[in-house]
């Protein structure tokens, strides 16, 4: 005769899935965060225009 063996079926997945809704979160606010950076210049190496300090002389020609 066969030996009967006690399966036990669990439920490994599916869930509420709010690990990857927390992940999902923090991906679109870190883009938000990169998106703003880079519009104010932090990533862009562009000068930003208030520490522009800029003295022009023009001297006419001297006459001779």
């Amino acid at each position: 005769m066969a030996e009967e063996r006690e399966v036990i079926v669990t439920n490994g997945g599916g869930g509420s899935g709010a690990g990857m809704i927390i992940a999902l979160v923090l991906l679109v606010a870190l883009l938000i965060v990169g998106f703003l950076l880079y519009q104010n210049g932090v990533f862009s190496g562009a000068a930003n225009p208030t520490d522009i300090n800029a003295d022009i002389n023009i001297n006419p020609p001297a006459k001779n």
